[in-house]
């Protein structure tokens, strides 16, 4: 990582500047003792303090590029702390303790009113600034969301209670479910048949809602049993077997 080689490069750094400082030291001290001649000693010198500054110069630029490095990872830090945190905001704090904490980090926001799109402009530690960008759903959009929501556990709920009671009818499964059988075709119509559900023998679309769940099934494992396909459909054998030859599905 370049954060790592950096802090290798500061500390060979450091440890240069030690020993040329500590060459400079020991001309001073062949200096008193007039050891060496003076010429000779301004010469090694001079070279030792231009290494220096070159050391000190090479020192502070790598040292301002790991201060940098630093704290962009302690603003990404900071910022992904912040939104693990707002994630379990309905956990952690009762609604009015939320709507105030939400005010103190987004103390203010822009309404993109083109794109139905509300900015929210956040004030975080280590002054990183973060905007949210939160759709704004119209009446419609929401209604339609919540009536899919609620359509899509019930289905859920429905299929759950005829994989434990296998070959009930569409009203049997309306009374258990507390829900018309109207409203159970519908969310047949959104999401698909229902698996083990008693064919109503009057309904017209009998035998494409059978293919439809026989072509899942095969599809799905093409070397299924006809045993195996009348348990998972609910379907009788001798139907599977007639649908499978009339509509050439495959096996």
């Amino acid at each position: 990582m370049e954060l790592e080689r950096l802090d290798a490069d500061v500390k060979r750094l450091e440890k240069m500047k030690l020993d040329v400082h500590s060459k400079i030291d020991k001309l001073l001290d062949l200096y008193l003792d007039d050891k060496c001649p003076k010429e000779k000693l301004d010469q090694h010198h001079k070279l030792l303090e231009e290494q220096s500054k070159q050391i000190e110069v090479d020192l502070r630029e790598r040292k301002r590029k790991r201060g940098l490095i630093q704290k962009d990872m302690l603003n990404f830090d900071t910022v992904a702390e912040f939104f693990g945190v707002a994630s379990r905001f309905e956990e952690l704090l009762e609604p009015v303790d939320q709507q105030k904490l939400i005010g103190s980090l987004f103390p203010s926001a822009t309404l993109d009113t083109e794109n139905n799109t509300l900015i929210l402009h956040a004030l975080l530690p280590q002054e990183v600034n973060v905007d949210v960008n939160i759709r704004i759903e119209s009446m419609e959009e929401t209604t339609e969301r919540e009536v899919l929501e609620k359509a899509s556990e019930r289905y859920v709920k429905a299929q759950k209670i005829l994989n434990e009671n296998k070959g009930s009818t569409l009203e049997a499964l309306g009374k258990m479910i507390g829900s018309q059988p109207s409203t159970l075709k519908l969310d047949q119509e959104r999401f698909g048949p229902f698996r083990h559900l008693k064919p109503n023998k009057q309904c017209p679309t009998l035998k494409k809602q059978r293919v439809l769940i026989l072509k899942e099934e095969l599809r799905k494992n093409p070397k299924i049993s006809g045993r195996q396909l009348e348990e998972r459909t609910g379907i009788n054998r001798k139907m599977i077997y007639k649908l499978i030859e009339e509509e050439e599905l495959k096996r």
